[in-house]
């Protein structure tokens, strides 16, 4: 019965460590990389929202400020605006990762470029960003798995 115990035991602590010990280590280059390119992925969702937009309009748009989005959105097809510009990351490089002091998670830094085939694009990103091409953020692991970037409260 005892053998039983200790087999049970060490099963359980196995377990324990193999779910919760992936959240004891910062994320790897890839994990980085995916979750620091959410920023990215935002501006690009902005842009089709922006495309989608535009298309609806149809090829008149009384409002000045939203005919340049659609000009400059829209300039690799005028027509129907189906093709858009997107922007990437590239050339991402974890720099470092430390344990967050005082708040859930890791503190990292890490360098990227942006590029785009876009100057409107560009213009969005750095706007936002500036022209940076090294960052620090603070990353978390969620419940089902991945790795995002979040606010650090300091």
């Amino acid at each position: 019965m005892r053998h039983f115990f200790y087999i049970g035991f060490l099963a359980l602590t196995f377990f324990i460590t193999a779910c919760s010990g992936s959240a004891d280590r910062p994320p790897n280059d890839e994990e980085l990389r995916v979750a620091a390119s959410q920023t990215v992925f935002q501006i690009n969702d902005e842009v089709r929202r922006i495309a989608d937009e535009c298309r609806g309009e149809g090829s008149v748009i009384v409002n000045p400020l939203k005919a340049m989005k659609c000009a400059s959105v829209c300039s690799f097809d005028p027509k129907e605006c189906r093709k858009i510009p997107k922007l990437d990351m590239t050339n991402f490089k974890k720099l470092a990762c430390e344990k967050a002091a005082g708040e859930p998670g890791w503190i990292c830094d890490y360098e990227y470029q942006v590029t785009s085939d876009s100057e409107f694009i560009m213009k969005m990103f750095r706007n936002t960003y500036g022209d940076q091409s090294r960052a620090t953020g603070r990353f978390i692991k969620t419940d089902q798995g991945d790795w995002i970037m979040v606010e650090t409260s300091s």
